[in-house]
């Protein structure tokens, strides 16, 4: 039977449910970022950045030393208390939509497949140390962004257009404000997107966009990983 994808009602979107896998992603990001803190401030003596960050933040020379778990682990650590409201924020505003659009296992993995591929361009584009949520939370933007391209009548119902200035704009920023990761935050935003086509909304089975949107996604991941190998 072919679907007529014109049709809001051909996505299923949920928001009587709980977005139960966000909470999770913001609890488990709280839970470390106070872990840390008290091990910085029994090690400085004041609340600090402490033994989590220490193991787990993205050091291009570690990684290329072997310790390629850090590509991961940043994605869930945070620098001081304004940093990890703002990133859990948006986590919470941008996730519940993201959760009820595409369900709970898929949008955990676009989650983490936008967190990775976010490290691994910073890991080739950017020589300074990175942690934080952000480049998994603007792979959630991917991922709706995405919606725009499969259901255009779908998408304009729920979100807006403005959802993309917005977008524009935070970008932007990135890269006028200093301490931004802002290659974390485009090659998240791509990795969300893409993870978004390989898994796909819910009902929506397309066999045409998940493969090559899984290519594509292993050919910016491996030349990424490359990229940072040979000049880190």
């Amino acid at each position: 039977m072919t679907e007529n994808l014109n049709q809001p009602k051909d996505i299923i979107y949920i928001n009587r449910k709980k977005p139960i896998v966000t909470y999770i992603l913001i609890a488990i990001c709280t839970v470390i970022f106070l872990a840390d803190q008290i091990t910085g401030k029994l090690i400085y003596g004041y609340f600090n950045t402490g033994i989590l960050t220490y193991l787990g933040v993205k050091n291009n020379d570690l990684i290329s030393s072997g310790e390629v778990w850090r590509l991961m682990t940043s994605v869930f650590l945070h620098l001081d208390i304004r940093h990890i409201g703002f990133n859990m924020i948006a986590l919470y505003i941008w996730g519940k939509h993201a959760e009820a659009l595409y369900g709970r296992k898929n949008y955990l993995f676009i989650y983490l497949l936008a967190g990775l591929l976010g490290s691994l361009g910073s890991y080739a584009f950017s020589s300074a140390n990175g942690l934080g949520a952000s480049g998994a939370i603007y792979g959630i933007l991917g991922a709706i962004f995405y919606v725009y391209l499969y259901n255009k009548q779908f998408f304009l119902h729920v979100f807006s257009k403005q959802i993309f200035i917005l977008a524009a704009i935070s970008l932007g920023y990135g890269f006028i404000l200093p301490n931004i990761d802002n290659m974390a935050h485009l090659f998240g935003l791509v990795g969300g997107f893409l993870a978004a086509a390989i898994f796909g909304v819910i009902r929506q089975v397309n066999k045409r966009r998940l493969y090559p949107a899984l290519i594509v996604y292993l050919i910016i991941a491996i030349g990424c990983g490359v990229i940072g190998y040979v000049f880190n």
